[in-house]
């Protein structure tokens, strides 16, 4: 999730969620709030998704590894 923080006489943020691609404007830290809380559900698949890419990149690291010994060898 991003937010963008705009100053053009009054404050205005932008708030994208990074998963379910949901964008809106948003002017009160009550409707940042909300926002945030409305997406937590998203922000955890993420968060989820990005875990399993770095465990299978670091599984994929490790078969490099031994495949390199092996030929070493």
């Amino acid at each position: 999730m991003s937010l963008h923080v705009i100053f053009h006489r009054k404050v205005t943020f932008e708030a994208k969620c990074t998963y379910c691609g949901a964008h809106e404007w948003l002017t009160s830290a009550e409707a940042v709030t909300k926002f945030t809380h409305d997406h937590e559900p998203c922000n955890k698949l993420y968060e989820a998704e990005f875990e399993q890419s770095l465990c299978a990149q670091e599984i994929q690291e490790a078969i490099n590894a031994e495949t390199r010994n092996a030929s070493a060898d």
